[in-house]
C-alpha cells in the first residue's frame, strides 16, 4: 500500500502553529501557577518558578511573533508579485490578440480577393465581365497580374504569421499561396499552348 506523503507546512502555517503551541503552553503554566495552593514550601517554590517562567514570556513570544509577521509579509509580497506578473501576462495576451487580429484581417482580405479573382477567371474564360452588361472581359495579363499580386500578399501574410509565432495561420496562408501558384502555372500553360497554336484561321 502506497504511503501518503505529507506536504510540508507553509511558512505561514508553521509560524502560526508554533505561536499557537507556545501560547497554549503559557496558558497551561499560568493555570498551574494559579491552581497550586500556597500551603507548603514546595508549592510556594513551584509557584514562584511558574511566575518567573511567565515573566520571560516576551522573550519567548517575541521571536515567534516576528516569525509569523515575516511569514505574513512574505505572503503579501508573494501576492503582490503574482498580481504584477498576472498584469504583465494580461498585457502580453492583449498585445498578442491585437497582432493576431491584424493578421486574421489580412488573411480574410486574401479570401475576399481570391473570390474576386475566381469571378475574374470565370469572366475571362466565358469572355464576359460578370455583372457588367456585356462589357469587355478581363484580359489574360490582368488575370495573371492579379494572381501574382495575391501570391505576393499570401506570401507576406505567411511570413508575418511565422515571424509572430502563429504557425497555423502561416500554414493556411502558404496553402493559399501554393493554390494560386498552381492556378497561375496552369494559366501560363494555356497561354503557351494558345501561342503555339497561333491565331484561329
Amino acid at each position: 500500500m502506497t504511503k501518503t506523503v505529507k506536504k510540508p507546512l507553509s511558512p505561514l502555517v508553521a509560524a502560526a502553529t508554533a505561536l499557537e503551541a507556545e501560547l497554549e503552553r503559557i496558558a497551561s503554566v499560568a493555570r498551574e501557577a494559579q491552581r497550586l495552593p500556597l500551603d507548603s514550601q514546595r508549592n510556594v517554590e513551584r509557584t514562584a518558578e511558574k511566575l518567573a517562567e511567565l515573566g520571560a514570556v516576551d522573550a519567548k513570544l517575541g521571536p515567534l511573533v516576528q516569525e509569523l509577521m515575516s511569514a505574513v509579509s512574505a505572503l503579501v509580497q508573494g501576492q503582490h508579485d503574482q498580481a504584477v506578473a498576472l498584469a504583465a501576462r494580461a498585457e502580453e495576451v492583449r498585445a498578442r490578440r491585437e497582432v493576431l487580429r491584424e493578421l486574421l484581417g489580412r488573411y480574410a482580405g486574401l479570401g475576399r480577393d481570391a473570390q474576386e479573382l475566381n469571378a475574374m477567371v470565370q469572366a475571362f474564360a466565358s469572355g464576359a465581365q460578370p455583372g457588367a452588361g456585356g462589357a469587355e472581359p478581363p484580359s489574360f495579363d490582368a488575370v495573371r497580374e492579379t494572381m501574382t499580386r495575391l501570391i505576393g500578399d499570401a506570401e507576406a501574410v505567411a511570413r508575418a504569421s511565422v515571424e509572430q509565432g502563429f504557425e497555423d495561420l502561416s500554414r493556411q496562408a502558404d496553402g493559399l499561396r501554393q493554390q494560386l501558384l498552381s492556378a497561375r502555372n496552369k494559366l501560363n500553360l494555356l497561354d503557351a499552348r494558345a501561342e503555339r497554336a497561333g491565331p484561329p484561321q
